[in-house]
């Protein structure tokens, strides 16, 4: 989450830049697009590898865009810096928690034991369908 939420603020900055005057131009347009992108790709880059990699891709293609027309240092500072926060964030893996099912099943079992001590005569999920996994 640390990493989309980079994504987000840095094309918040790339969507600003313009008004604040490091972009014009051909460059200006071309770095709200690419905010937009970025910040639709926000948070969608936390499930989907897919999004991950457009992110980086898109912060490549900003780097290599500033290579292109001529601009002032500071829009060149800009505009780098962007493209490698795009990057770093598109690359970043996203922490997954991962249990294994036999475990799962013990943990639900633990926590299902004194709900099963008050209620004898109700009958509770057990098994993978307490889960919410598919049935053998």
């Amino acid at each position: 989450m640390l990493f989309s939420a980079l994504v987000a603020c840095t094309a918040v900055w790339m969507m600003v830049s313009p008004y604040l005057g490091l972009e014009s131009g051909f460059r200006a347009a071309a770095v709200v697009v690419a905010g937009i992108a970025a910040l639709i790709l926000a948070p969608m880059r936390i499930t989907s590898s897919t999004a991950r990699w457009s992110t980086a891709g898109l912060g490549l293609a900003l780097g290599l865009l500033n290579f292109g027309p001529a601009a002032p240092l500071g829009s060149l500072a800009d505009l780098g810096t962007c493209a490698v926060l795009l990057i770093i964030g598109g690359i970043a893996p996203e922490p997954v928690a991962a249990v294994p099912a036999r475990v799962a099943e013990e943990i639900t079992a633990e926590t299902m034991a004194p709900a099963r001590a008050s209620a004898p005569g109700v009958r509770l999920p057990t098994g993978r369908r307490a889960l919410g996994g598919a049935t053998a």
